[in-house]
């Protein structure tokens, strides 16, 4: 049966209708393919911005740590020269002292003398040399002293108006050594404390300050 011609025309207005709206859904979708590109591009370009800044914290904070470690090490430099000096100038001291003493021990320098004079005269060139006469502090230092074989005055005298010990820095006896029976005053005016059995641990003595014997002076040097 052939077809009329308003049928003709109506399925040929169908067809162009049909197409029509296939090119409004092609362009709607390519517009909406563009906007998600655009998105995308700010979106990112967001992120680079945000990161941007980030980095730029950083490397700021960076920097700054950089610099503050500079300053450190310019001045642990400027310590280390210091106590370096200050080693080297030790040293050099310790030297001197060593070429003018006889032994190093415990902290203190110590003197021998080669001559025998009373306990005060002895004391006295102990004075002139900076230091004193010796003062036993402890079991390790007695033990030090006995070593040198020889009857020796030490600093420490009895104080008759205070009734007791007293060593050549003020500081009353607490710890003594004496050799059996002593101190006993035996001749009347024993006031002065000597080392005087070498090959025993308790041979303190006491003697009369004027007579003449080595003795033994101490410096500090730590």
């Amino acid at each position: 049966m052939a077809k009329s011609r308003s049928d003709e025309d109506g399925e040929t207005s169908a067809a162009a209708s049909d197409r029509n709206l296939f090119k409004l859904v092609a362009v709607s979708f390519g517009l909406l393919c563009i906007t998600q590109a655009a998105l995308n591009v700010s979106l990112r370009l967001i992120l680079y911005t945000k990161d941007s800044s980030k980095l730029e914290m950083e490397l700021v904070q960076l920097q700054s740590s950089y610099r503050n470690l500079t300053e450190e090490q310019d001045q642990l430099k400027e310590q280390l020269e210091h106590v370096t000096n200050e080693r080297n100038d030790l040293q050099r001291k310790l030297q001197v002292l060593q070429s003018q003493w006889c032994i190093y021990f415990g902290g203190s320098l110590y003197y021998i003398s080669v001559e025998e004079e009373s306990w005060q005269q002895s004391r006295e060139d102990c004075l002139q040399k900076g230091a004193d006469l010796i003062i036993i502090n402890n079991r390790e230092e007695q033990q030090f002293a006995r070593r040198f074989g020889k009857r020796f005055w030490i600093g420490l005298t009895y104080v008759k108006t205070q009734r007791a010990w007293k060593w050549v820095d003020g500081t009353p006896l607490t710890t003594g050594y004496w050799s059996p029976n002593e101190p006993n005053n035996a001749l009347g005016n024993e006031t002065c404390a000597e080392i005087k059995d070498y090959d025993q641990e308790n041979n303190w003595n006491d003697e009369p300050c004027n007579l003449k014997k080595f003795w033994i002076c101490e410096k500090e040097v730590l």
